[in-house]
């Protein structure tokens, strides 16, 4: 029962410039006791800031795998996935380092397709839901 939960309306007469689609001036509103309960504490601004911080925590927690997700677009991307002209060897190890010189293109291509597309997704739905939601 929608009244008994929201209480009994409040009518006024709300004046404003003519629609020219209908020709009217007025609207009738009818404003219930329980949006004045909400109004007056989810507006607040001390519950705005509350919610502009559980945002900007939210941002930071996903700036780390923005930042891996776009590392690892930058390296698929460059001279790491293509195929060199001569026969060198795909890593190259010495006494303090290993240094990986390319992947072969399919090895690219499947990284891209079951590693770093779902990734990226997840990371974009994850990160639009999340907000959304908060």
């Amino acid at each position: 029962n929608f009244k008994d939960r929201c209480g009994p309306p409040q009518y006024s007469i709300e004046q404003f410039s003519t629609d020219e689609s209908v020709g009217e001036k007025s609207i009738l509103l009818a404003e219930h006791e329980s949006v004045a309960v909400y109004t007056g504490t989810v507006l607040t601004p001390m519950y705005v800031s509350f919610l502009a911080l559980i945002l900007v925590l939210w941002a930071i927690s996903l700036l780390e795998e923005f930042v891996t997700i776009v590392r690892w677009w930058r390296i698929l991307g460059s001279f790491v996935c293509n195929d060199p002209p001569d026969r060198r060897p795909f890593v190259v190890v010495t006494d303090d380092e290993i240094q990986v010189r390319y992947v072969p293109q399919p090895y690219c291509l499947i990284v891209v397709a079951f590693l770093l597309s779902p990734r990226t997704i997840i990371f974009i739905a994850t990160a639009g839901l999340g907000t959304q939601f908060l």
